[in-house]
């Protein structure tokens, strides 16, 4: 019987590890089909809303807001210091409820959870931007959550909004 009821109890865990498995695979697959979508992309100036439509599109995410700043787009946003600080103190993607964040503000309708990522093209170089992912279920986005894709997610949408020119300043002085 005692060896009846550990081998039950493998039988658990290995059927927990399969799904998990699975739901990796699948997440892998999607991100895959994300990442394959922006190197597709000729158009720098397209980036922006490749990244989030193909967020959308392949993890089926309800609201999304993408903003950044220094780059040559019309998109690209005047942000204040504390926004900056805000998106540079985010050594790893922030997930769990909202906690009255400012950017907050960018979403559609108040989250249930959310994940904000500070869009880095490495851990150790300025923030270019932030992505914040809103869901209405409170447990798309927990605290205790591994947040490795959102890490892999933050270094390719950081590397392929690069691909748009740094913001110079159109003031030129006048010559006469």
């Amino acid at each position: 019987m005692v060896l009846r009821d550990r081998i039950k109890g493998f039988e658990l865990r290995l059927a927990a590890l399969t799904h998990q498995a699975n739901v990796n695979e699948s997440l892998s697959h999607k991100f895959t089909l994300w990442c394959a979508r922006m190197l597709a992309e000729d158009d720098p100036q397209k980036l922006p809303e490749v990244i989030v439509s193909e967020l959308h599109k392949q993890f089926d995410l309800s609201d999304i807001a993408l903003r950044f700043w220094d780059l040559d787009h019309p998109d690209a946003l005047d942000v204040d210091e504390t926004i900056r600080d805000f998106a540079q103190s985010l050594e790893t993607p922030y997930c769990g409820p909202d906690k009255s964040f400012p950017v907050t503000d960018w979403l559609k309708q108040k989250p249930a959870s959310m994940a904000i990522v500070a869009l880095k093209k490495d851990p150790d170089s300025q923030a270019l931007g932030l992505l914040v992912i809103g869901s209405d279920n409170k447990d798309r986005f927990t605290e205790d959550m591994a947040t490795d894709f959102l890490q892999t997610l933050s270094l390719l949408a950081a590397s392929a909004l690069s691909r748009l020119s740094p913001k110079t300043d159109r003031h030129e002085p006048s010559t006469a």
